[in-house]
């Protein structure tokens, strides 16, 4: 298969299932919390991102760096982490 034809059948897929997005009413939406979700309901992004690093890093152990280090399972690289770390108030006492 040809590159040019995945980007397309992407872009098609996606263009059909915003517009079915448009047609379906909000009411009929049925979302169920998943047992993964935040265990403190969050209220702002900011808050949700906060509680997500927060389980990571308990899950870590408080590793951040390394081959299964947080920043590693969260995508980032360890100096953005701990940047988003400073910027959320999140010290090693809130996960040790």
């Amino acid at each position: 298969m040809e590159v040019g034809a995945i980007s397309a059948n992407w872009r098609t897929f996606w263009s059909v299932t915003r517009g079915l997005a448009l047609y379906i009413p909000v009411a009929e939406l049925e979302i169920e919390a998943e047992e993964t979700g935040p265990s403190i309901e969050s209220s702002t992004h900011e808050a949700a991102e906060r509680d997500h690093i927060l389980r990571t890093l308990r899950n870590t152990k408080g590793m951040i760096s390394g081959d299964n280090g947080a920043a590693a399972r969260l995508g980032l690289k360890r100096t953005t982490l701990n940047s988003k770390m400073k910027k959320l108030g999140i010290e090693r006492s809130d996960y040790i």
